[in-house]
């Protein structure tokens, strides 16, 4: 693959550890990356990974392959060690291995665990995730409070923070989901995303989607921020199979515009060489896009076979190759699409007012126009409840009077480690996944929790960081 000097901030990023994937993203090569699953274990693990195995060994005699990664528990929670995948695969291949840790069903013990195995096999970057919602967590309607999934969720913040403490070589990652239409949402993965920075992720791996535009705008925010740190997008092939889970919502976090799902459609119903025509042609004009943005890579999603594998790579390299200005990938991106919209609701909200202009190609740090919008306000039950809770940092106040407030309000809060300040005191149990830290990725379009019951808890602590002025605090490292 050609390799062009990108004018972007990753090339002053300092690594001290001697990780290929980290000196590859220090030199400013554009690094391709390919994920596998973690395999479901009804299956013998020989059996279970030997295609997986047959494919790594294929991507050994491709220089342009910078890493392979693989998943924990992203197909299901019942999945082969995400360890034994990673060294059968970095194995198989010669590549260095980005491996997964999910919170999802994860008991911090598990995480350990498999952290330690992990350095021990050579695995020199983690990629620290919270996980979806599990099938098997438990529903209900409440507003103000959420069934407890048993086996939990971790946040990947506290695990970014462990790993950073326990193991300072590894090159460890965060996730973030760019794809958010509305200004809470957005804000508040951003937020996250940040505080993933201050506990000391080196690298963020951006979820899948297809608004080039989303992708755009998180590249302009970190350099408005003047936050340096490489970034990999995800991006997807898609069976036929996947095209019709997406329409129906199977994915969370994936949110697609009614005419792009219609696109896919079409596209799927007229044949598998077809709709492989169409993603191959899509995937590269996004592979050429994010290039040209400022990402450090790609992570793609979805090859299964030497064939597939064959196509997406000469893809890549004659799209790629052959663009070689953000105006010109702008023009030959909305060309293809045809003006189809890729936001799904309207009045999508976007941070900056010339995204995907072919006159203003990049970031100007000397006219950022920032888009307007409002954040919400507290419901009033919240801010009271707010307003009491912070008498207990007075001095002055009797000692029973603060026991009689943390009694009435503040009874579940001890079983975390963190700063109650860190959720302006509102209740962790209105999360499902019982997140302090900041939201997960799975929100709907509409700002619900991925559970579907109600806004999400981090709406209601957004909204009273925006009126207490304290929204700096959503971006802060936590205070434990």
């Amino acid at each position: 693959m050609k390799r062009r000097q990108p004018d972007q901030h990753q090339l002053k990023i300092r690594f001290d550890q001697d990780n290929p994937l980290a000196m590859r993203l220090r030199q400013g090569e554009f690094s391709v990356i390919f994920e596998f699953d973690s395999p479901s274990a009804r299956q013998p693990f020989a059996n279970a990974t030997a295609m997986s195995t047959l494919l790594a060994k294929r991507l050994a005699a491709l220089p342009w392959v910078a890493a392979l990664a693989v998943t924990d528990r992203l197909v299901e929670e019942d999945t082969h060690d995400p360890v034994a995948v990673a060294a059968r695969l970095g194995e198989a291949s010669g590549k260095p291995v980005v491996m997964n840790l999910s919170g999802r069903g994860s008991s911090p013990k598990r995480l350990r665990e498999l952290a330690a195995r992990a350095h021990s096999e050579g695995v020199q970057s983690i990629l620290a995730v919270t996980g979806d919602l599990s099938p098997n967590h438990p529903k209900s309607s409440s507003f103000n409070r959420s069934p407890r999934y048993p086996e939990g969720y971790r946040d990947s913040v506290d695990t970014i923070s462990e790993l950073a403490v326990n193991y300072p070589k590894t090159l460890i990652g965060g996730g973030v989901n760019p794809f958010k239409y509305n200004l809470p949402d957005q804000y508040l993965q951003y937020g996250k995303m940040l505080r993933k920075a201050a506990e000391g992720a080196g690298f963020i791996t951006a979820h899948i989607g297809w608004d080039m535009k989303k992708l755009q705008e998180l590249q302009w925010f970190l350099r408005m921020r003047e936050v340096e740190l490489p970034v990999i997008a995800r991006l997807p092939i898609l069976s036929r199979e996947r095209v019709h889970q997406l329409h129906n919502g199977f994915q969370p976090g994936v949110l697609l515009s009614r005419p792009f799902c219609a696109m896919l459609q079409r596209e799927a119903e007229i044949s598998e060489a077809q709709s492989m025509a169409a993603q191959l042609r899509r995937l590269a004009l996004q592979a050429a896009g994010c290039r040209l943005l400022g990402f450090s890579g790609l992570q793609i999603v979805g090859v299964r076979d030497e064939q597939t594998l064959n196509l997406v790579g000469r893809a890549i390299n004659e799209t790629t190759d052959g663009i070689e200005t953000c105006a010109d990938w702008i023009e030959a991106w909305q060309s293809h699409h045809a003006g189809v919209e890729f936001a799904p609701a309207p009045n999508a909200y976007y941070m900056f007012d010339e995204l995907m202009r072919p006159e203003t190609p990049v970031f100007a740090p000397e006219q950022p126009h920032l888009a307007k919008g409002e954040f919400p306000a507290p419901l009033p039950g919240d801010r009271t409840r707010y307003r009491l809770l912070e008498l207990r940092r007075r001095a002055w106040l009797p000692g029973w009077f603060k026991q009689a407030l943390r009694r009435r309000f503040c009874q579940d809060c001890q079983e975390h480690a963190v700063d109650p300040g860190n959720w302006f005191h509102l209740c962790p149990k209105s999360c499902p996944k019982r997140l302090v830290h900041g939201p997960c990725g799975g929100s709907r379009e509409d700002g619900l929790c991925e559970f579907g019951h109600a806004t999400c808890f981090h709406h209601r602590i957004l909204a009273l960081a925006a009126e207490r002025k304290a929204l700096y605090r959503l971006e802060e490292a936590v205070r434990r």
